[in-house]
């Protein structure tokens, strides 16, 4: 049974009794209501075990050894579902309270994920200003709504089908079980078996430069121990941490609840329309695309627009600009702009603005990306620098904000960040006079591309698997 006097230390003696490896390296060091963070108990060396722990101490449900009644609603959830599948089995097993083997682990499970956006407000969720992971978070609620109504209602009245010991799960405990496991799990046995949930080791926090690695027992394979080992010497007092992967803030807010300041994997989502490249142009000042009188595409511009995925049967409309540096702007967004703003067919030379146009075109083309860019940054409602001085503030002390309005103000700033570094990058192919004037009609804030500030006590979740537990990407 877990100490509720002391449960971080309760933990820690389960995973050593249970054959593990931890005291004497790692301590537990509480977050508040964000849950647990680690760190060295003394000095480690590189290449040192933090941890290790057993298979037999992940959390997780099988064939084999579960309850038949577990798999039979298991098997309801979507395979690629992988994290909502392994919710319902720690379900279970909190529904067993202290009767339950791994109860000094669920002790130490925050009681809430106010970072979580399935548990915000529709205002919180307008505080994003990003209408893609909007849609994402409704798709979710969406499922929780209707598994819990089809399949979890009604259940303590049948004890033959009830894996939960006649507990009622409602909507909230199993939004509550999804935020746990998808900022927690591992695809510890291989991407074809079910997920897990690792205790002690999913407390560990996150960086894209983390200090520890995770190593299976190359021995024994998918059924031997797994070991946190020190990737660089490691200082005393100093925080655990692995990569949760090269990952969108997107998916980081979504399944972690939190957001990487300066994440060179983040993305900002376009979606193609000609008749918005017109009215960027005519926002921007900047020669408009050559399209009819009814503001479409002619003929021979459409087939290059088919050949890119952009219209016609199967199109894939959607556009990008990423943070990463060299990677900024989607290639099929620049052809785009090419085919857009050549004056006749001959202009493409066969290539559907894959290749550079000649001259004045490719200056328009160019013209054309960057106003879209700008278009897309005046959408938000607020600016770059609003953003930051609102963040400032709450570093500072002069102000607060709850989880969800610090998570979603940094979400947005991230995306501001990666779309005016695409413009950046574009407009110093034009020359200084260009680039200023893009500055002036987008967001005005050249001088905030560093970091926000760093929130103290702001939680960084524990690492989940290598892919991710909800939906296809």
């Amino acid at each position: 049974a877990a100490d509720a006097a002391d449960p971080a230390a309760a933990l820690l003696k389960w995973v050593t009794d249970g054959g593990g490896l931890c005291e004497g390296n790692v301590q537990l060091a509480s977050e508040g209501g964000a849950g647990w963070g680690l760190t060295a108990s003394r000095a480690l060396s590189k290449g040192e075990p933090v941890m290790r722990l057993p298979r037999s101490l992940a959390l997780t449900y099988s064939e084999a050894g579960s309850d038949p009644r577990l798999l039979t609603l298991v098997q309801r959830v979507p395979a690629e579902l992988w994290s909502m599948r392994l919710a319902l089995a720690l379900l279970a097993e909190r529904a067993r309270g202290e009767e339950s083997d791994w109860a000094p682990y669920i002790a130490l499970l925050p009681a809430s994920y106010p970072g979580c956006p399935l548990f915000w407000s529709g205002e919180d969720l307008q505080e994003l200003q990003y209408p893609p992971l909007a849609a994402q978070v409704a798709k979710r609620c969406r499922f929780l709504l209707d598994f819990s109504k089809g399949e979890l209602e009604g259940l303590p009245d049948k004890p033959d089908q009830d894996p939960f010991g006649g507990v009622s799960v409602e909507v909230n405990g199993l939004g509550w079980a999804l935020a746990a496991t998808s900022s927690r799990a591992f695809r510890a046995a291989g991407p074809r078996q079910p997920g897990a949930l690792l205790p002690l080791i999913d407390m560990c926090n996150h960086s894209f430069e983390p200090n520890c690695a995770i190593e299976g027992d190359k021995e024994s394979g998918s059924s031997g121990a797994l070991t946190v080992v020190a990737q660089r010497d490691i200082a005393e007092g100093e925080a655990l941490s692995l990569c949760y992967g090269e990952l969108p803030n997107d998916f980081l807010l979504l399944d972690y609840h939190f957001v990487a300041d300066v994440n060179r994997n983040d993305v900002v989502e376009l979606a193609f329309d000609a008749r918005m490249f017109s009215a960027a142009a005519q926002v921007s000042q900047v020669p408009e695309p050559n399209l009819n009188k009814d503001g479409e595409p002619h003929p021979w511009q459409l087939k290059s627009l088919e050949k890119l995925c952009l219209v016609g049967r199967g199109a894939d409309r959607k556009l990008s600009v990423r943070a990463l540096p060299g990677k900024e702007i989607d290639p099929r967004l620049v052809a785009a702009a090419r085919v857009l703003a050549a004056q006749r067919e001959e202009d493409l030379q066969g290539a559907h603005g894959q290749l550079a146009l000649e001259g004045r075109l490719e200056t328009n083309a160019t013209l054309l990306v960057v106003s879209q860019l700008v278009l897309t940054l005046q959408t938000f409602a607020t600016s770059m620098d609003e953003d930051v001085e609102a963040l400032k503030l709450v570093a500072s002390g002069k102000t607060q904000m709850t989880a969800a309005r610090l998570n979603a103000t940094r979400f947005r700033l991230g995306k501001k960040r990666a779309v005016l570094a695409a413009i950046g990058v574009l407009t110093d192919e034009l020359g200084e006079e260009r680039h200023a004037q893009f500055l002036n009609l987008g967001d005005g804030s050249e001088g905030q591309m560093a970091a926000a500030p760093a929130v103290q006590g702001e939680k960084r979740p524990p690492r989940a698997a290598t892919s991710k537990g909800f939906g296809k990407r």
